[in-house]
């Protein structure tokens, strides 16, 4: 599904009840383009499980769209919000989401600059976060590696062996 189509949709009256899965990953739909998808979360006729929205710059202003969305939402179970430019303000209010919604249960959100204050928000809350079980951090400048576990929650950061070149470069 390409941009121009999401950017058209007011409504998902043409969308199938049927579709689980959504795929939205490249199409830089920043703000606005959230703002549609989060419409789309809040359709009571929708049953969306799946939504992928890797690499569309929406930003703290996008993550607080689609959180607000998935505070009623009782469908979604996978949501990818990789490398979208989610700083501190974003991963708030995904935190937030997270303590209310107990239907998503993997939230991916690798390669966002949230940086070791934004984790901090995440692990503080981890034990709150009832029906997420994987969380993946990779990638966030959270200043650690490995996974932590908390419950039956797993949080992934960047992994073990990880290349020490990155960080001597920097």
């Amino acid at each position: 599904i390409s941009r121009n189509w999401v950017q058209g949709i007011d409504h998902v009256a043409g969308l199938p009840r049927a579709l689980r899965c959504l795929n939205l990953s490249y199409n830089d739909l920043n703000v606005p383009g959230a703002v549609k998808v989060s419409k789309l979360l809040c359709e009571p006729v929708q049953r969306l499980q799946l939504l992928y929205l890797q690499k569309n710059l929406i930003g703290d202003d996008g993550a607080c769209v689609i959180a607000d969305a998935l505070m009623t939402n009782t469908t979604l179970q996978l949501l990818d919000l990789s490398d979208n430019f989610i700083r501190v303000d974003g991963a708030t209010f995904l935190v937030a989401m997270l303590r209310t919604n107990t239907t998503l249960q993997r939230l991916h959100a690798n390669d966002n600059p949230f940086g070791a204050v934004g984790f901090s928000l995440f692990e503080g809350s981890a034990d709150q976060m009832l029906g997420l079980s994987l969380l993946e951090l990779q990638r966030c400048r959270v200043g650690r590696r490995g996974e932590l576990a908390f419950g039956r929650l797993t949080i992934a950061l960047d992994p073990e062996d990880a290349s020490s070149s990155e960080e001597e470069e920097d």
